[in-house]
């Protein structure tokens, strides 16, 4: 966090603005149709990844999810949904979902909804309990539409994340379809 003022400002360090995923691709809106972005970590220093996607939400019931690949237990994640608060998007309440595959019955891990700066989501060195595909949820509070971008940082104890890769389309569901998957 950095303090300006009477607020403070909050990224994941050593985020680019654009990486081989740049932005999400419609539909992406379940884990079965996440936008792939396990090989989009890239190598900041020693076994320390990074990852920034930017995004949009739509509609009132618009989610974004984007596969991150399969991370090792002890693995620590910080995660940001930024919009308007941190100047990265417009959207003006983002919230952010972290689920992990459970063999094909995807479960909620962690969730923020206002830990970053004003109404932005902040996750910050969740250690990871479990090696599983991961996936972040990108969503809105309510009515909020807009632009956001997600970051994650990742400081990894097991085998190094791919990198690299890059997004061709996203495809996009409801979120009740990924709640309904969960609720299995």
């Amino acid at each position: 966090f950095v303090t300006v003022g009477s607020g403070a400002v909050a990224t994941v360090l050593g985020t680019t603005d654009f990486g081989p995923l740049p932005n999400e691709f419609e539909p992406n809106g379940t884990t079965l149709t996440a936008n792939p972005a396990s090989a989009n970590f890239t190598a900041f220093a020693g076994d320390h990844y990074q990852m920034t996607i930017a995004g949009a939400i739509s509609t009132t019931t618009d989610v974004d999810v984007f596969n991150i690949g399969t991370l090792q237990a002890g693995d620590i994640l910080a995660l940001t949904n930024s919009g308007i608060d941190s100047s990265r998007g417009t959207i003006s309440d983002a919230i952010l979902e972290l689920y992990r595959n459970n063999g094909g019955s995807p479960v909620l891990v962690t969730k923020d909804d206002d830990s970053g700066p004003g109404e932005d989501s902040l996750i910050d060195r969740f250690t990871l309990t479990a090696t599983d595909t991961y996936f972040l949820l990108a969503t809105n509070f309510s009515t909020e539409t807009g632009a956001y971008q997600l970051g994650a940082f990742l400081e990894n104890t097991g085998a190094a994340p791919s990198t690299g890769g890059s997004l061709l389309t996203e495809i996009e569901g409801a979120l009740a379809q990924l709640r309904q998957i969960v609720a299995r």
